[in-house]
């Protein structure tokens, strides 16, 4: 029963997390290409 709670958490952290990091690369790659 912890395992949702668990997938949540892991949810709520990662998803903005791989976001910033992409969203990074993408600004960083367009950014330099301009």
């Amino acid at each position: 029963e912890g395992g949702w709670a668990l997938q949540q958490l892991w949810l709520f952290i990662v998803a903005p997390l791989a976001g910033g990091v992409i969203g990074g690369a993408l600004d960083k790659y367009f950014g330099d290409n301009a």
